[in-house]
């Protein structure tokens, strides 16, 4: 499929200057991104050892990669065993959906149990709003209200987490909107 876009784009590019032309150059960026998508969806998180990640340096490069500041509560001392690519991914999808979807203040939260540790990705906004918690995950779903992305976010997170064992929920509390990634206490490489 990206080999008859790239045909198109170049073709795109050496038509005149005209409205429709640049409207055409945005619908093959936004297939672009729809098949990386799908393709990243399938790819979850498959066949990657796992390894031992500082999972508050690793926040730390992901806000500073996006120009962001937030405030991070993640144990300094927090190792997690896992599949790299994977727990990066997924953690970069929920600052991603939290910058498009939520409202300031942003943070990044680490919350231990007895059973794991729980990776929380929360701000200020509705979160949801009419999609429940269960649909939110799946494939291809998205809000009415939403004007971002293909809706294969939630659903890539949430076959990353299953590759290293976590489980992703979504939480709407009195203070904003909570995607919390819950690592249970095997994958921690300093318990």
């Amino acid at each position: 499929l990206r080999t008859p876009l790239m045909r198109m784009s170049v073709a795109a590019h050496m038509l005149p200057v005209h409205p429709h032309v640049a409207q055409i150059q945005a619908d093959i960026a936004e297939m672009d991104q729809l098949i990386g998508s799908a393709l990243e969806l399938a790819r979850a998180g498959h066949n990657e050892p796992d390894e031992t990640v500082a999972v508050a340096a690793l926040v730390a490069q992901l806000l500073h990669q996006r120009g962001e500041n937030w405030p991070i509560q993640v144990d300094p001392e927090l190792h997690l065993r896992a599949p790299p690519i994977a727990l990066r991914r997924a953690l970069d999808n929920l600052i991603q959906n939290a910058l498009r979807h939520g409202l300031a203040p942003f943070a990044v939260v680490s919350e231990a149990s007895a059973n794991s540790v729980r990776l929380v990705v929360a701000d200020a906004g509705e979160g949801l709003r009419e999609l429940s918690a269960e649909r939110a995950r799946e494939p291809f779903e998205q809000g009415a209200s939403s004007a971002y992305g293909s809706g294969l976010g939630l659903a890539i997170v949430d076959r990353l987490a299953a590759s290293f064992d976590a489980e992703l929920s979504l939480e709407q509390t009195a203070e904003g909107f909570r995607a919390v990634l819950s690592v249970p206490i095997h994958r921690v490489a300093n318990a």
